[in-house]
């Protein structure tokens, strides 16, 4: 009777071992299918970081552009402006200048 239920425990527990074996061997499974899973995503950020600095960078200098166009906007307004006053002088000159010649 001891021999056999001793035989019994020891089935039951190589059935516990073969059980925790098979356990053992799916978590390994979906510990690596979690792992390429990890580096996947992991992958993707690090792109979508990437496009975030670039596209940070790029509207940066773009910012960058814009003030020295629109500093460059101002000064062809200003210098056009001084040359439309100077017309208007030199026009008021001539004007005068006609005045005088036909009353004289």
């Amino acid at each position: 009777m001891r021999f056999h239920k001793a035989k019994e425990d020891m089935k039951a527990k190589q059935h516990a071992i073969e059980d925790s074996a098979k356990k053992t061997a799916e978590m390994q499974t979906r510990l690596r299918e979690f792992a390429k899973m990890y580096n996947v995503i992991k992958n993707e950020r690090n792109k979508c970081v990437n496009l975030i600095q670039t596209s940070t960078q790029r509207a940066g200098e773009m910012r960058e552009k814009i003030k020295i166009l629109h500093n460059e906007i101002e000064i062809l307004q200003q210098s056009a402006n001084n040359k439309e006053r100077k017309v208007k002088q030199k026009r008021k000159k001539y004007r005068l200048r006609l005045c005088v010649d036909t009353t004289a």
